[in-house]
């Protein structure tokens, strides 16, 4: 009788793969983009033959386009392993030798000049002994946005770009707390969008955004991850009972897995913020049925009127009646300023 297995480590391949599978993924979505406006008129024939032909000659073009990319691969996957062998162990690097190369610690207003990717711009509106209140911050890179000075932490508006840089699970065990730091903010942009994160790792994002409770506007994109229903709601529901000024918030979650049962709790999540008066929702391709839609619904019905409403449900097999009737909706409550893709 076999015993059990031990659990499989995750490799340095595993992370190329799972980046590959990532930008891939990204591809697609675009790719699907531009089929469907390039090649719609097609689509609207019903007769078996003529989609059978189109469906011959598609897949003629695509062997030979896989043809085509064979080599170019080939040579990125050298290209790799030949950077790969170049790369020499180095030790860890010192936060402060980070912030401060030539001179060691500094003053505080000398701290915050020199920190690493801080705008240039930036205003500095006033001081106290709590440290210095910034109109604005900017960061796109990990490693500059967990070891900025942690005196400085009285900013306005926060910008957190870090697409597409493979951070993983992994990469986010202090994020969550550094980004709770921020609690005084009151306008966010964070984009962790192609990061393969999952519910661990929407469980530390959970943990920052509970701290937020100043938010006015939330530009939130975690498209191309891996977050489910579970992960969703650890992030969305500290949103939704603590941000009682949040006027506008914009959710990006294409290409996840939240399910009918994530559509249903983020109705009722969303109609908890009952300050809320413009909302942005990407649900492009989450796997999103009609019980789920049903439950949203209900939810809707009972939410405010929003200014603003914008919701993207292509790639989920919902029906066209409850399209239709949340549109109907749409049209009782009086949003003028709405735009549905389905």
């Amino acid at each position: 009788m076999l015993g059990l297995q031990p659990p499989r480590i995750q490799t340095s391949l595993d992370d190329v793969l799972d980046i590959a599978e990532d930008v891939m993924k990204k591809f697609m979505f675009e790719f699907r983009k531009a089929a469907i406006k390039e090649l719609e008129d097609i689509t609207k024939t019903e007769k078996t033959c003529v989609r059978e032909q189109i469906r011959n000659i598609a897949k003629v073009r695509f062997q030979e386009f896989a043809l085509v990319i064979k080599e170019p691969l080939t040579q990125v996957i050298k290209t790799i392993r030949e950077d790969a062998a170049k790369i020499e162990p180095k030790r860890p690097l010192d936060a402060n030798k980070i912030l401060y190369p030539l001179h060691g610690p500094r003053s505080q207003q000398d701290r915050i000049q020199s920190a690493p990717n801080i705008n240039r711009d930036v205003k500095i509106v006033s001081t106290s002994e709590r440290g210095f209140v910034i109109n604005e911050l900017k960061f796109n890179k990990l490693q500059e946005f967990i070891t900025y000075p942690k005196d400085v932490r009285q900013v306005q508006r926060l910008s957190v770009e870090l697409d597409s840089q493979g951070i993983g699970d992994n990469g986010l065990p202090h994020f969550g707390r550094i980004l709770g730091m921020y609690h005084g903010c009151r306008s966010l942009i964070l984009n962790l969008s192609t990061n393969s994160i999952t519910q661990k790792g929407a469980e530390l994002l959970g943990q920052g955004m509970f701290e937020l409770k100043n938010l006015v506007y939330l530009n939130l994109n975690l498209y191309n991850n891996k977050v489910k229903q579970k992960g969703m709601n650890v992030i969305i529901e500290p949103i939704a009972n603590n941000c009682a000024c949040l006027r506008e918030l914009r959710v990006e979650l294409a290409c996840n897995q939240i399910g009918s049962g994530g559509m249903a709790d983020l109705g009722v999540h969303l109609l908890n913020i009952r300050s809320l008066d413009k909302l942005w929702l990407g649900l492009y391709d989450n796997q999103i049925y009609d019980d789920g839609m049903k439950n949203y619904l209900n939810s809707f019905a009972k939410c405010q009127a929003y200014t603003t409403f914008t919701i993207d449900l292509r790639l989920n097999p919902i029906q066209k009646s409850l399209i239709e009737k949340l549109k109907t909706y749409i049209k009782h409550k009086k949003i003028n300023n709405f735009e549905l893709q389905c």
